[in-house]
């Protein structure tokens, strides 16, 4: 590559496209994870260090050894299919469980168990436009917008 001639970010930031200087026939598209908060509203460090792409989750998981391992946890396509992109994460600070938030809705992860949790009723999901998430305890805190209507 002998450089670009243009980049562009695509809209949520997870994806930087660039064209070559010599030839505009072909595009190139580097991925890229967001980091979740690793700290509390208490300023408390949290046991989990988690990364997000688009579609998937990264867990950092320290071993006993001096061995860290990398855990890649894709979301249900139930739910991701529906709510493309994932837009916010947060882990509990005892690293237990993830909250997970896409265009709509909200799924929860149990790390001990592998399981996911998701809304039983998609109506209800879709009514969840998440603009910030954060854990108080064993309790997910959601900042929701509503959008107004007329009656």
């Amino acid at each position: 590559m002998s450089g670009t001639s243009a980049i562009q970010w695509d809209e949520y930031g997870y994806r930087l496209f660039a064209t070559e200087e010599a030839s505009c026939d072909r595009i190139l598209a580097f991925s890229f994870g967001k980091c979740c908060l690793n700290r509390g509203v208490s300023g408390k460090t949290y046991v989990r260090q988690v990364m997000y792409g688009d579609d998937r989750l990264l867990m950092v998981q320290a071993e006993d050894t001096d061995e860290l391992k990398l855990l890649h946890l894709k979301l249900p396509v139930s739910y991701i299919s529906q709510n493309w992109p994932v837009q916010h994460v947060a882990a509990s600070e005892d690293g237990k469980y993830l909250a997970v938030a896409g265009l709509h809705g909200l799924i929860l992860y149990d790390v001990r168990f592998k399981k996911w949790r998701v809304f039983g009723d998609v109506s209800q999901e879709q009514q969840i436009h998440c603009k910030g998430l954060l854990w108080l305890g064993k309790i997910v805190v959601i900042c929701n917008f509503i959008e107004a209507s007329e009656t």
